[in-house]
């Protein structure tokens, strides 16, 4: 019996299913450098791909409130939709101390005129660290060592491409 009721229930619950999320361009081994005086807005990316219902989420920054800031709390993802940008503008003061913050934003699912006693709510936590430095981040030192070698390379074969020639 309790078997079959178990059942039932994933039956009735399975209306309710929603693969909405948010994804962030960054996270806990991909941090944000940012400099001191430094303004980032970093797009969050909130979507709704299954479902015929839009959803509406509200958020709140629960870490990092002294140097993150939203433009608003709610936002909506219609059905079918991966592209809701939620902008978290970043911002580092000159004079700011501190240099690893934890960026922590909450969102909720708001629920909507709904029917019945249950309502069942989802969220998510999106985290990352931003990590301040004296320095403007300057990119990887492999990177310009790669394309040097392969500039050098070329330029090595052209010389020899033009040797070859001119001796016939």
């Amino acid at each position: 019996m309790k078997y079959l009721a178990s059942i039932f229930l994933a039956l009735i619950l399975m209306g309710t299913v929603s693969a909405a999320g948010i994804s962030s361009p960054y996270w806990e081994d991909h941090p944000l450098n940012l400099g001191y005086g430094e303004t980032k807005v970093v797009e969050l990316n909130f979507q709704n791909m299954v479902g015929d219902a839009p959803v509406t989420i509200e958020l709140n920054l629960r870490k990092g409130g002294n140097i993150a800031f939203l433009d608003k709390t709610t936002y909506t993802a219609q059905p079918k939709t991966h592209n809701t940008i939620i902008p978290l503008t970043i911002s580092i003061p000159d004079s700011y101390n501190g240099g690893i913050q934890t960026i922590e934003l909450e969102a909720k699912t708001v629920s909507g005129d709904t029917e019945g006693m249950v309502v069942l709510n989802s969220g998510w936590i999106v985290s990352f660290n931003v990590i301040v430095s004296e320095n403007e981040v300057q990119k990887s030192t492999l990177t310009w060592i790669i394309v040097g070698l392969i500039v050098i390379l070329i330029t090595i074969l052209v010389l020899i491409l033009l040797i070859m020639r001119n001796r016939r």
